[in-house]
Order: C-alpha cells, then sequence, then structure tokens
C-alpha cells in the first residue's frame, strides 16, 4: 500500500503555477521503463487542493482519447461567470512509494491528453520526501495535446527553484504534481515511467544532404533521382555499424540499409521518388548491438535534432515557370518575403512574393541624387535585370517612425506621428522605389503597393509609445504617398490599410475617406488554431460589404500575411502546420481572396514563437539570414496545391452537403476541380460524382488513386489532410449552359427520407424536362414538377438532379436523411434528476433499431430503441440527480450517438437551465432562472460583477443588466466599443443545429448574430459585429435599429435593452415557449490610463472568437 501524500497548498494565484512547463521534450534512449506509478484503480491515491471555483473528480481505468484505458482528471466551475484566477487554480498530487533501485534511471516519462487543446495554464513538478520539488526549467503553458503525446525528460534538466544547485535523487521521490490554472474540461494521464539511465550519447559526425535541387532548398523537381550524399566525421571507435532510414510524410519507409563506416563519402541513390516529404536518420549501433535511436545526423538551428529532410515538388521548374506565366497575376499563391535565391517559387509554385523597401536600410546616410532626382542605388537597380516572369511582387512600406533613417529623423509629434524632418524626402524614396518596382516588375498587368503596415497595432490599445497612430493617421498616409507612387507608376494598384483582422478599423478608415485613395483591401488575417472555427468566410463577406457600402463596388481583396507555427509546446507540429496552413489557404481561395501569401519562408528564431517557416533554418542562432533551408511538410503540399488550382476560380463552397465537411468547387481550364475535408476526424462519405466511371482522388502529398463511381456516387474517405478531387462531371459540379454561373438560388436542397415519394416545384421554368439522377433516387418530370421517390432501403447521402433542356441545364440537390433523424434535444429536470430528451425520428419503411450513447461529464449512458416506420419517438436519458450545489448556469456538455445498421450520427451537446419568462412573469418550473449574477475581477483589480435579468414577449427579447463598476471608461462611438466599458451578446437562432444559414442551399434557420452596446460620448451605442446575411442585417452601427437606455449612477451602469426579434433573425411567431436560443454575454471593463481591458463573461464564444460552439443556452418559458 502507498503512503499518501500532500503537497502544502499553492497559492491562489498565476505565479504558485510557475513549478515547470511540459515544454521541450528530450529525446531519450528506448530503454525498459520502470512503472513510477499505475493509472487504474487508483483514483483514492490521489490528493488535491482546489480553487473556490472548481468542482472536480478523479476516475482510474477511464476511457480516454482512442479509447485508452487512462486515469482522468475532470473539472468544472461552480460560477461559469467567474474569471479571477483565485478560484481557478488546482494541484493534485499522486504519492509514489521510492524503491533503491530507482537511483540508476535517468528520467521520467508519461503520456498527457486533454479533452480541448486551449485555455489551460499548468506544469508539474517532482516531489522528494523533504518537500523539495524538482520541475523542468520553463514557464507554464496554455496548451495541451488532444491526443495522447508522450513526453520524456531527462533528470539533469529538472531544477529545483530554491536550490539552482541541487539536483534530484531518483531513489528519494516520494510524489508526482500537476497544478495550474483550468478551463473547465478534462485532463488525461497514463503511463508514468522511470526511464533507465541511457549509455554515453553518440556525437553527431553524419552531414546529409540530397544532391541537384538546383537551389539550396533542398526540394527537388517533380521525376528528380533523389540521391543522398553523406560525409562520415570522425566515427566514434565504439560504434560497430551505421543504420539508414528514410521514411515519408506518412511513416512509411522507402528505404533502410547499412553503411559501411570506412567509406568517408557515400552516395545512396534513391531513385524517382513520389511528390513529397522525407526524413533521413541515420542510427549508430555499438559493437555490444545496442542502438542509439537519437541520431548520428548533424543538424542545427530549427531543425529537428537527428533528422534530415528534403522534399519533392509536385511539377518540374518548367512546367511551374510557364503555367504562372500562362496564368498571369491571377496565380493567387505566395509566400511573405521569399527569397529568390532560395528557389521556392519553383519548388511550391506560389508566384506572390513581399518586397520591403525600408528607407533606414536602402539610405542610411543622405544619397547625393542624380540628374533624374534618383539615388545611386535606384538608379543601379534601374540598370539591373528585372524579375523573372513568373514572380509577382507587392511592394510594401510602413509607417513605423523606426525606418526612417537617422538624418532624415526628427521628434515624433501629435502632428508628424511618422517623425520625419521633411516629407519631400519620404515621397522622393517613395517615388524613386515605384519607379525601379516598375521596372523590375515590368511584366505585372497591375502592381500591387501597401504603404501602412498593421497601423492598429501602433494605436493606444496595442502600442505602449505614444503620440499613438490613428486611423485618420492611416488616412492622412495613404493621402500624402499613394499619389506620388502612381505618378511614378502609372500601373500601380493600391492596396490598404493592411491591418490585423479589424473590420472596425476598416470601416473607420473608409468613412475618412480612405476609400479615395485605395483600389483594394488588404489585411493580415491571421486564423484560429482549427481554420474551420475562425469564421472566415463570414469575415471576408464582412469585408467585402464594407468595400460596396463605402467604395460603392465589389471590391478585391488581398490577404498579405498569415501562418501557422509548426512548433507547440516545445513539440514539433509538422503534419499540423500542413493541415492548417492548406486548409486555411483553401478557404481563402474558396472565398475569393485575390492573392494569399504565407507566413513565413523559414523559421526566424529559436523556439516555439519563431517556428512559422515553411522551411527549417539551420542556421545555429536561426536568424534572418541562413545560406540554406530544409523543408516541412507544408513546402510538398503547398506544391501540390498550387499544382492543382493555379488560376482556378472559386465557382461554390461545399459546407451544406454534410456537419463538418467543409470543402470547394473550383474551375480550372474548363473543368472542376474539388477540395474536400473534415478538420476534426477521418471517415468515409458517399460523394456525388455524377455520370462517370471513376474519379482521382489526390492526397496532400500528391498520391493519386482511382476511385469507382458505382450509380453516380463515389465511396471517399476524407480526413482532417485535404482530399482533392479531379474527373467528376462538369455537369452537376459546374452546370454547363444556362446556369454556369451556379446563382445560388438556382442550386438547391430538397430533403428527403427512406421510402418517401414527393412531388416538388421545377426549379427551373423547364417544360419537357430530360432528367438524369443518380444512387437510389428515382426521378420523373412532368407538367413543371418532379417526382421524387426513394426506396426504403436507400443509403444516406446528397444525390444530383440534372435537369436538360435544349441544351440548357440545371442541378438539384436532394439529401437523402439517415433512417433514423436526431430531431432536437432538451434536457428536463424529473424528480430530482436531469433528464436528457431526444425525439427521434424514422424515415425508414421498416422498423428500425437504434444504439443511442449520451455521453457527459457525468459518465455514458447507453439505450437500444426501436421506431416504429415513419414515426417519431421521444426517449428519456438520465444524466446525473440535481443537487443542492447544482448550478443551472453550468453548461452541460456532452455528445449523443446514434448508430441504426450502417448509418452513424453524432450531435454535440450544450444545455443550461438559464431562461426567458414570458412577459416577466415569476418562473414556476425550477430549476430554470430569469435572474443571474456574475462577478469577476476588474480592470482596476477589485471584484466587479453585473446581474442579468431576462424576460420575453411577442416583439423581443429584454435585458435588464446592471454592471457594477469603480471606474467608468468609455471613449470610443465606433466599431471599437468592446475596448471600453461596454456589453457584447451573441445569438444562436438553432443551437441544436450544426448547419449555420446558407442561401445557397436553403439552410435558414441557424442565424449567428453578435452585437455590442455601450454608453458612448455620444451617448447609447449600439453595433452589430456579425450577421448571418449582410443582406438582411448588415454589419456596423445599428444604434437606429436597436434603441436602449444605459445611465450611469452611483457606480452601476444600468442598461435596459429590448432586441427585435427580427434583429437576430427570427420571426415573432417563432417565439414561443420551449424555444431554445443559443446566448453569450460578455460584460467589458476598463478603468483607463494604466488599466487593461478585463471581461466577465456569462458563457463562452466571444471573448476567445470561437462561436456559437461555446454560448449557452437561452430557453424561452
Amino acid at each position: 500500500m502507498q503512503k499518501r501524500f500532500s503537497l502544502d497548498p499553492l497559492s491562489g494565484t498565476w505565479k504558485g503555477f510557475c513549478l515547470g512547463m511540459l515544454l521541450l521534450p528530450v529525446l531519450i534512449l528506448d530503454a525498459a521503463p520502470t512503472k513510477l506509478f499505475e493509472t487504474s484503480g487508483d483514483e483514492d491515491l490521489w490528493e488535491g487542493q482546489f480553487g473556490a471555483n472548481l468542482s472536480t473528480e478523479i476516475k482510474s481505468a477511464d476511457s480516454g482519447p482512442d479509447g485508452k484505458i487512462c486515469t482522468s482528471f475532470r473539472i468544472r466551475f461552480k460560477d461559469p461567470s467567474m474569471r479571477n484566477s483565485g478560484g481557478r487554480w488546482f494541484n493534485i498530487t499522486k504519492a509514489v512509494t521510492p524503491e533503491e533501485s530507482w537511483k540508476n534511471a535517468d528520467g521520467v516519462g508519461f503520456e498527457l491528453a486533454a479533452d480541448a487543446a486551449d485555455g489551460w495554464y499548468v506544469s508539474w513538478c517532482l516531489v522528494e520526501e523533504d518537500g523539495t520539488k524538482f520541475a523542468p526549467k520553463m514557464t507554464p503553458f496554455h496548451s495541451l495535446p488532444t491526443n495522447f503525446v508522450k513526453y520524456k525528460y531527462r533528470f539533469r534538466d529538472l531544477f529545483c527553484k530554491t536550490d539552482p544547485e541541487r539536483r534530484i535523487r531518483p531513489e528519494k521521490i516520494i510524489a508526482f504534481s500537476f497544478g495550474g490554472g483550468s478551463r473547465p474540461g478534462v485532463i488525461y494521464f497514463r503511463n508514468f515511467e522511470l526511464l533507465e539511465r541511457e549509455q554515453p550519447k553518440t556525437p553527431p559526425f553524419a552531414l546529409v544532404r540530397v544532391t541537384g535541387t538546383g537551389h539550396p532548398d533542398h526540394t527537388l523537381e517533380a521525376g528528380q533521382e533523389a540521391n543522398l550524399r553523406i560525409l562520415l566525421k570522425r566515427v566514434p571507435g565504439f560504434v560497430g555499424s551505421l543504420k539508414l532510414h528514410v521514411q515519408d510524410y506518412r511513416g512509411k519507409t522507402v528505404y533502410e540499409g547499412t553503411l559501411p563506416q570506412d567509406r568517408r563519402i557515400q552516395q545512396i541513390k534513391l531513385g524517382k521518388l513520389p511528390t513529397g516529404y522525407y526524413e533521413v536518420r541515420i542510427s549508430a549501433v555499438g559493437k555490444d548491438g545496442r542502438e542509439n535511436k537519437d541520431g548520428v545526423i548533424i543538424t542545427s538551428g530549427t531543425q529537428v535534432p537527428g533528422v534530415y529532410t528534403f522534399a519533392v515538388s509536385a511539377e518540374t521548374a518548367e512546367a511551374v515557370k510557364g503555367d504562372i506565366v500562362k496564368r498571369g497575376c491571377g496565380g493567387f499563391f505566395g509566400i511573405q518575403n521569399i527569397r529568390d535565391q532560395f528557389g521556392a517559387v519553383l519548388s511550391t509554385g506560389a508566384p506572390w512574393k513581399i518586397e520591403m523597401p525600408r528607407w533606414s536600410w536602402d539610405e542610411p546616410v543622405r544619397p547625393v541624387l542624380s540628374a533624374n532626382g534618383l539615388s545611386p542605388r535606384a538608379e543601379k537597380q534601374l540598370a539591373a535585370e528585372k524579375q523573372p516572369d513568373y514572380i509577382f511582387g507587392i511592394c510594401s512600406f510602413t509607417h513605423h517612425a523606426a525606418d526612417v533613417p537617422k538624418w532624415a529623423r526628427t521628434e515624433r509629434t501629435q502632428t508628424n506621428k511618422f517623425g520625419v524632418k521633411d516629407k519631400n524626402d519620404f515621397k522622393r524614396y517613395v517615388g524613386g522605389v515605384a519607379k525601379v518596382n516598375a521596372h523590375r516588375y515590368s511584366h505585372m498587368e497591375r502592381r500591387p503597393y501597401e504603404l501602412t503596415w498593421e497601423p492598429n497595432l501602433s494605436g493606444p490599445h496595442y502600442s505602449k509609445q505614444p503620440p499613438y497612430w490613428t486611423v485618420q493617421d492611416t488616412v492622412d498616409f495613404y493621402r500624402d504617398y499613394a499619389p506620388v507612387i502612381r505618378a511614378n507608376d502609372p500601373k500601380a494598384l493600391i492596396l490598404g490599410p493592411k491591418p490585423t483582422f479589424d473590420p472596425g478599423y476598416i470601416e473607420k478608415a473608409l468613412q475618412l475617406g480612405l476609400g479615395k485613395y485605395i483600389d483594394a483591401i488588404s489585411i493580415h488575417m491571421y486564423g484560429t488554431q482549427v481554420p474551420e472555427e475562425g469564421e472566415l468566410p463570414a469575415k471576408i463577406a464582412r469585408l467585402r460589404e464594407l468595400g460596396r457600402k463605402y467604395m460603392g463596388r465589389e471590391i478585391d481583396l488581398y490577404n498579405t500575411e498569415a501562418g501557422y507555427h509548426s512548433k507547440i509546446n516545445g513539440v514539433h507540429d509538422l503534419r499540423g502546420q500542413a493541415r492548417k496552413l492548406i486548409r486555411y489557404t483553401l478557404i481563402m481561395q474558396g472565398e475569393g481572396v485575390k492573392a494569399f501569401l504565407m507566413f513565413y519562408l523559414f523559421d526566424h528564431s529559436l523556439g516555439d514563437y519563431g517556428s512559422w517557416g515553411l522551411y527549417f533554418n539551420p542556421q545555429k542562432e536561426a536568424n534572418f539570414g541562413p545560406r540554406e533551408l530544409m523543408p516541412k511538410p507544408i513546402v510538398p503540399a503547398y506544391s501540390v496545391l498550387t499544382s492543382l488550382l493555379r488560376g482556378a476560380r472559386p465557382v461554390m463552397h461545399l459546407r451544406w452537403m454534410d456537419t463538418d465537411l467543409w470543402g470547394y468547387v473550383f474551375e480550372r481550364d474548363g473543368v472542376p476541380v474539388l477540395a474536400l475535408w473534415d478538420p476534426y476526424r477521418a471517415r468515409t462519405i458517399r460523394f456525388p460524382a455524377g455520370n462517370v466511371g471513376e474519379i482521382t482522388a489526390v492526397d496532400i502529398m500528391g498520391k493519386r488513386t482511382s476511385v469507382k463511381v458505382e450509380k453516380g456516387i463515389a465511396s471517399l474517405e476524407i480526413s482532417p489532410d485535404v482530399t482533392y478531387l479531379t474527373g467528376v462531371d462538369p455537369v452537376v459540379w459546374m452546370c454547363k449552359g444556362l446556369l454556369s454561373a451556379r446563382p445560388g438560388s438556382e442550386t438547391v436542397i430538397e430533403e428527403l427520407s427512406q421510402g418517401e415519394v414527393k412531388t416538388i416545384a421545377m426549379p427551373v421554368p423547364f417544360q419537357k424536362a430530360r432528367v438524369r439522377s443518380f444512387g437510389d433516387l428515382d426521378v420523373s418530370a412532368a407538367d413543371g414538377k418532379l417526382r421524387c421517390s426513394v426506396p426504403g432501403n436507400a443509403a444516406s447521402g446528397v444525390i444530383p438532379v440534372i435537369l436538360e433542356e435544349n441544351g440548357e441545364s440545371s442541378v438539384l440537390f436532394i439529401r437523402i436523411n439517415r433512417p433514423v433523424v436526431l430531431k432536437e434535444t432538451t434536457v428536463l429536470a424529473e424528480e430530482g434528476v436531469m433528464v436528457l430528451q431526444a425525439k427521434l425520428r424514422s424515415s425508414s419503411t421498416r422498423e428500425t433499431e437504434t444504439e443511442l450513447h449520451l455521453t457527459t461529464e457525468y459518465g455514458t449512458v447507453k439505450r437500444s430503441v426501436k421506431i416504429p416506420p415513419g414515426q417519431e419517438i421521444a426517449v428519456r436519458l438520465p444524466i446525473a440527480e440535481i443537487t443542492k450545489s447544482f448550478d443551472p448556469l453550468q453548461p452541460l456538455r456532452g455528445t449523443i450517438q446514434g448508430k441504426s445498421g450502417a448509418e452513424y450520427f453524432k450531435r454535440s451537446l450544450n444545455f443550461t437551465f438559464l431562461a426567458a419568462s414570458e412577459n416577466g412573469r415569476a418562473l414556476s418550473n425550477a430549476p430554470y432562472t430569469d435572474h443571474v449574477r456574475i462577478k469577476g475581477t476588474g480592470a482596476s483589480g477589485r471584484e466587479d460583477g453585473a446581474s442579468v435579468k431576462l424576460s420575453w414577449d411577442r416583439k423581443g427579447l429584454r435585458l435588464q443588466i446592471e454592471c457594477r463598476d469603480d471606474v467608468f471608461h468609455q471613449t470610443l462611438a465606433d466599431s471599437g466599443i468592446w475596448r471600453g466599458d461596454s456589453l457584447q451578446i451573441a445569438f444562436d437562432t438553432d443551437p441544436d443545429n450544426m448547419f449555420e444559414y446558407d442561401e445557397l442551399t436553403r439552410r435558414l434557420s441557424k442565424k449567428v448574430t453578435s452585437l455590442g452596446f455601450a454608453l458612448s460620448p455620444k451617448g447609447p451605442y449600439a453595433y452589430r459585429y456579425r450577421t448571418f446575411s449582410e443582406s438582411i442585417l448588415k454589419t456596423g452601427n445599428v444604434t437606429e435599429n436597436l434603441p436602449f437606455t444605459a445611465v450611469r449612477k452611483d457606480g452601476v451602469t444600468r442598461y435596459d435593452i429590448t432586441v427585435p426579434w427580427h434583429q437576430i433573425g427570427m420571426k415573432e411567431t417563432e417565439a414561443v415557449p420551449g424555444k431554445k436560443i443559443g446566448f453569450s454575454l460578455l460584460v467589458n471593463d476598463h478603468d483607463g490610463a494604466g488599466t487593461n481591458r478585463r471581461t466577465i463573461a456569462l458563457f463562452g464564444g466571444i471573448y476567445d472568437n470561437s462561436g456559437w460552439r461555446n454560448y449557452g443556452v437561452l430557453n424561452l418559458k
């Protein structure tokens, strides 16, 4: 029996958790492990201390990610509105019984995962018998892996904070401790091990390079022979043999062999390898037969230790050049700060680059001007060779005072924030750069320029160096210098204002007249960790609407910088970077952005933050001057993407096809090319390919697979890696003829069930249409109508119906629903028990048996039910007992899954007992509540809070909110009101539905909106941040549409807001008792100079921009 152990309670502040960080795991030889402790049957042997706001449970022998048995640590917030750290800390400790044999151990390892990646702040340590703690010398981190990752640490890399010289004694370890600041969720542990002492590490001595690349980026052209050149330096005497191992993106071995030790230089012929990413490892085997798997390849900088990488592109260099020239500036793809000497344009097929003229770099001393008024540098560049015609440049200046050379610089003031003595000097420089740029890129039809660089980050809310740069300063900068560019380059295309994504900043600039000086909008639109959760299509639509509103026309958008790290918490996630960047790029292209440039060509510093690069930087310091680069998986992945879609035109998105299915249809050279993926999991879908015998699926690394098509349907594997499709029926996916433009009103979805016969109106005015349908669907046309018949055993999925008459075509998509459809879910309180009620409808002609699995933080409930044909039943599944500590605002989250034969459904659950009372009448159905209080730490560091009273009538939802705050601060009356004291409120009109509003497919029930309210210097001010449709509810100032009162008195700001139902996309007839609405509220607090914005939340989704998936639920009662 292990003895129980308890640590002293940690401080209830974040500083108390800086014990260490699961960062930079150290590779250790795979020695036989010794169990430190078990992770089953041991929950009573864990002890913990917790903040006042946490409700926790430790469970052993639990099922974790991928069904692996583990210990789980579940965390709930008693009061979800509390944001102060003092109530959210935890520390859990597992006692162990030390053994003398442990003194030979060299390290500790364990596997760790969590139910969600972000929102954590955690660390770990080992404890000796005298209470001394040892931890990695790092800071706590903010994300955890969602699948088990094995972390290994050498004891020599653990440190004691109170005695830095002291080293851990493994035989004295009596506890493992894990603590930090928490979000609601689950942390999983397994396989705690002590690792045996490693043999002396073999110093790297092998230098490996692939030959024949032509450029120092270690990337071969398509079809080129792959030959490795290996140089062995001073092979240690104890090495008996060397093993060479080459593997591809998916870990498949493509070469394995033994290297002779007596040949200093060796050539290994790998032959012609397919397009893709390759890793090379060489391990040394001692004369005693033990293998050092750390590897002996010499690496440096940001390379993975002991691993050399190379890649094979999807095209030859000549093919890339020819295709780029053929398509011109419609190439779309680019890389920010591409260096021509590395040949990355040819390796990736991405023609766009950023030119970054910097005055302080180009003219560090005042130049002596030529007779043409140009600097010697400019004259020299005009006489030099031009850029190759397959490279396109965006010339990007900055507004930063640091880029003014010392000779031209003066003190920055409120009237001269650029800090230049004489504007004419900068005008002369800008004009010279434009003249040179026009010469170097004379092959371009229009040459883009940007004048400011993320100017919103120079304002008072981001910059700490006054005088602050304002929106007016940005407009003035374009007013002063855009004409200079146009005068020196008649083909100039002025982009701006290039903030990080901030539509309010762009709108304010357009209101102040920026539209007079720019031709297109440019931005740096960095995304969320899961690109699909960042509302990118809606953000792009918002920018287009601003162009129409203030410039009176459709305007092009350029996204000139965005990217993803390849290293998170010290762990390389190379595949993750490739997946996310490719999907992000496809969203940009699919939504019609004119050009997108990935950030950055290579890693620009050591550590996590610098790992933006598409290439590893082998320079020792990993700074901005490498002489060679090694590719990451994103390089060949980008090459595959550009080879398929360079110059392609977006046709339509495919989010309407299924839950969590993302994709786009593109047209390239008159034929359709599709891209599909599921951001969360791998699965098989039935895809409507049309009237073809087979299609070709191309994976992220360019591997092509023929997929058989039967009755117009292909069985297709999709995953977080993108799959491209070629060879699909162009009549279906491009709709040749009358509807070639694919207007949304002509491409619709009809819903049918198994065994159903339905007559629908002809979607186009055809009189004698010829009808072609696919799959199990039978369709005939008569009298301007379509008769659709679905067999009782039909497979579910989307089926296209082609309508043809006199050479004109139209396509109607029909969805055959699954045999059992989950209509709706709600949570009830019955005799002190929380119960989920699920309404299931059979769409089958036969009795259907369905296996239900309900999983929540309280556990899993299973139930088998039989549903009569065509009937609807309500199934009640018990969740948990409602105790005295039950919190009606604590979101109940989980999943309900159903399996009926081969068909399967899964839906996420999110429910709360928050209610709005009809006409303000008292609620009688406990535990619902319509009056809540939220609290948290305000901007001053003291506790603030708010009370919220909710009621409704047939006209709208009323919110009476009182915010207690010792200092009131709100200086704005625009989109930036969220920076000061204000409210943000978000709504989702159909929280049970996974498909957002989409006019293309007539999925119209889920309408997501968000609003801001503030007592501004001009009085009550309302702003719409998000809408489901700009044509129905526009974003921007909506004060006239949403009149409300806001009064400040005695330290309290009182808001009385009535939101009409139509202002969130609902009809008055939809507002009935029992209606559920997704809901979230954020109280913003700022106390003026010297303080930072703080927030108090009722539910999530606003503060972190994670959206409707994290809203709570408001019930109309």
